[in-house]
């Protein structure tokens, strides 16, 4: 009994930390200012990625205008087949360039990822600020995960609001390094944490949970076109079929990666 006492009381003074040894993607941790009055991002990450082993570190600093927000994007990606997937945000601005939010495991150097480890305290928590020709296109073409995307119908002041709190959420872990837990904090439940710091109260059900049922929890608070079915919208927001040529990286797409996963 006191052995079982003390493993459960090692467990619970386990504290999370920012320095250790990190995988390449995920060693750095974004951050932001306010100047000029504008947002200065620092550590957006753009990597050039060849295969999974093979890329180019690219971390950057970028200048966003709030008032130049014009749409949010819900972005699922399958790793596995069925309602395991993980779920990301991007926001679209009026210049044309877009910027993803990814909540994701903080891995150490070749530690690898295991559910399980998930629920025990073995991993950090990053979130990824980074060009949609990094963090989608290593989804979809590099991963070979199947990749949807869904516009979010939201007001312009709530968008902004829920930029800033990403935003937040990255300087706080920059602070205050934060434990991921494969059930109560992973790449939803924290997605709905900070909408509602947003936008208020949000209705939640175990779709939370399972991020591959979360478009049909968006069509169900119509929060999808409803011009559209839900299988016409899943077949609309499918990636893999309108990136499956670029084999030399988003670079090559015509239209821009961007536009081009956006299209019908």
């Amino acid at each position: 009994m006191m052995a079982l006492s003390c493993i459960i009381g090692g467990f619970f003074l386990m504290t999370p930390q920012n320095d250790r040894v990190w995988e390449p993607n995920v060693e750095r941790l974004a951050h932001y200012r306010f100047v000029d009055g504008q947002v200065e991002i620092y550590n957006v990450r753009n990597f050039i990625w060849q295969d999974q082993d093979t890329y180019t570190t690219q971390w950057e600093t970028r200048r966003y205008a709030l008032e130049n927000i014009q749409s949010v994007d819900l972005i699922v990606s399958h790793f596995i087949a069925g309602p395991v997937a993980h779920a990301f945000i991007s926001f679209g601005f009026a210049d044309g360039q877009h910027l993803a939010f990814s909540l994701e495991v903080r891995q150490e150097k070749e530690e690898g990822f295991s559910v399980l480890g998930g629920f025990f305290r073995q991993y950090e928590l990053a979130l990824v600020v980074g060009d949609e020709n990094d963090v989608i296109y290593a989804r979809s073409n590099i991963r070979d995960e199947e990749v949807y995307i869904y516009p979010i119908s939201i007001q312009t002041t709530d968008m902004q609001m829920l930029f800033l709190e990403y935003l937040n959420q990255a300087n706080r872990l920059n602070h205050q390094p934060r434990w991921y837990n494969t059930l109560v904090s992973n790449c939803t439940t924290i997605l709905f944490d900070l909408m509602e710091y947003a936008m208020g109260n949000i209705p939640r059900d175990y779709r939370v949970l399972l991020p591959g049922l979360l478009p049909d929890y968006l069509y169900d608070h119509t929060q999808l076109d409803s011009r559209f079915t839900l299988d016409e919208w899943k077949q609309r927001a499918h990636v893999n079929p309108k990136t499956a040529h670029l084999t030399q990286g988003p670079d090559q797409a015509e239209p821009p990666f961007s536009q081009l996963i956006r299209g019908h």
